[in-house]
C-alpha cells in the first residue's frame, strides 16, 4: 500500500473505516480452486438486499451463465 499516492492510501483507510462501523472487516483470497460461484451468489444477495434497504435500482442486472462467469448485461 505504500507504494500507492498519498490520496489513495487515504481513500482506503476511510473506505475501511466506514466498512468496520458496520461490522468486523475480513479479507481473504480464495485458493485457485476454490469455486468462485457460491462467493459471487453471495455477493448477489448482500448487493440486492443494499439496494432494496436503500430504495435503489441497480442499472444492471446480474445473470449467472452456465460457465459460473458473472455477466453484467444492461437492463
Amino acid at each position: 500500500m505504500a507504494s500507492h499516492p498519498k490520496k489513495a492510501r487515504q481513500n482506503y483507510r476511510r473506505g475501511l473505516k466506514m466498512l468496520e462501523e458496520a461490522g468486523t472487516v475480513q479479507f481473504r483470497l480464495l485458493a485457485p480452486d476454490e469455486p468462485l460461484g457460491p462467493v459471487l451468489d453471495r455477493l448477489a444477495v448482500l448487493k440486492r438486499k443494499w439496494l432494496d434497504r436503500n430504495s435503489l435500482v441497480s442499472d444492471f442486472s446480474m445473470e449467472r451463465r452456465r460457465s459460473s462467469t458473472l455477466w453484467l448485461t444492461c437492463s
